[in-house]
């Protein structure tokens, strides 16, 4: 079983990025905050990561990527994750272009920290605004189908510890030589 597991990874890492970065932001991992309506939302911005995409889809299966190491990998999951990206400006409840702005900045920072953090193993697989067309918002909401590489792994093979050594003979002719290789 991995200690780590790709999209748990990646979110802590992102909760992670936003602390350093002082952005301020709820963030939940898990089904049943995610179910909660993404404009349930006061001050500040909400972000929710379900595992899985909105029709519980949990992704698709491929060959290795980056195989060796240790367990090696027997193939990688792509593996879905549905973020809600939600955000309030307070000071104009009735303005659509300041609900936007809002939602959109944290996107955008969101983005950022996803992209240093997984550059080159998640893709977005969709991308849409949720409640548009609704007559009055409380914020704004995005909704992000994200996929992410998690390795798939295999038995942990025995080897031997990192401090082994060997003393090696070697004879040609009548000439032998002694190595030795200390660990």
């Amino acid at each position: 079983m991995a200690d780590t597991y790709a999209l748990l990874n990646l979110y802590d890492l992102v909760v992670a990025d936003f602390t350093a970065r002082a952005v301020v932001c709820s963030q939940y991992f898990g089904w049943r905050e995610s179910r909660k309506h993404p404009l349930t939302i006061n001050a500040g911005g909400r972000i929710t990561w379900a595992p899985g995409d909105p029709d519980g889809d949990i992704g698709e299966l491929i060959g290795p990527v980056g195989p060796g190491g240790n367990p090696r990998s027997l193939g990688t999951l792509k593996e879905f994750c549905t973020c809600h990206i939600s955000a309030l400006d307070t000071a104009n409840h009735e303005s659509d272009r300041h609900q936007y702005i809002a939602a959109r900045a944290l996107f955008d920072e969101w983005y950022k920290s996803v992209y240093q953090a997984a550059r080159g193993t998640f893709g977005i697989d969709s991308v849409e605004w949720l409640a548009h067309g609704n007559e009055r918002l409380n914020g704004a909401a995005i909704q992000v189908v994200i996929w992410v590489e998690a390795m798939l792994p295999g038995l942990e093979t025995a080897t031997a510890p990192v401090d082994t050594g060997a003393v090696i003979d070697t004879t040609i002719l009548d000439v032998t030589d002694v190595i030795t290789i200390t660990g």
